[in-house]
């Protein structure tokens, strides 16, 4: 076991050092968006570091599982992970709602899941979506997400926020929504 200390101590700060404090204006040059991160979140790093040449952005104040926003801008020639509905530039927002709802219902990791509000909604001064929904992990535990989208000819801007509902859900989603406004897609 003692030989195994250092490995494992070794493992953890490698999977710490992927989370890098946020705060501020957050440029994802691959997707072309902004946003405004809050102070005292942390930021997934991907291989590209802070660089922000990713195409998302994941941030988390406690832990991903207890609450998570991501950002992203999903384009039109990639499947989505869970369904077999395809997302296309010339669909309605309420189309591409029940695409993103029924890809989120077919997740195997979320059981229960529940549409509360489909709801027209605008992302950056565009048309798009918004979709609430509760849904319980195959752990037992019970979460919220609220999904913003809003779609372009070549993609659709992803604005999604889970935590967990009890406690985590109401007190950051006020953060949330101050960051759906402050998008801008470039």
């Amino acid at each position: 076991m003692k030989r195994l200390l250092p490995l494992i101590i070794a493992a953890l700060l490698c999977i710490s050092a992927a989370w890098v404090p946020a705060g501020g204006t957050f440029a994802a040059k691959k997707g072309n968006f902004s946003v405004e991160v809050p102070s005292g979140w942390m930021r997934y790093a991907d291989d590209k570091g802070d660089k922000n040449e990713s195409n998302f952005l994941m941030i988390t104040k406690e832990g991903h599982i207890l609450q998570m926003i991501i950002v992203e801008k999903l384009e039109f020639d990639k499947d989505l992970k869970f369904t077999k509905k395809k997302l296309r530039g010339d669909m309605l927002p309420h189309e591409a709602a029940e695409v993103v709802a029924d890809n989120i219902k077919s997740n195997p990791a979320i059981t229960q899941f529940e549409l509360v509000e489909n709801s027209p909604a605008h992302v950056s001064g565009v048309e798009g979506f918004k979709l609430v929904y509760t849904y319980k992990s195959k752990d037992g535990l019970k979460s919220k997400g609220v999904y913003y989208g809003a779609i372009n000819k070549e993609s659709l801007a992803k604005l999604h926020y889970t935590a967990a509902a009890r406690y985590y859900f109401d007190r950051d989603l006020a953060v949330f929504e101050a960051l759906v406004r402050s998008f801008k897609a470039n």
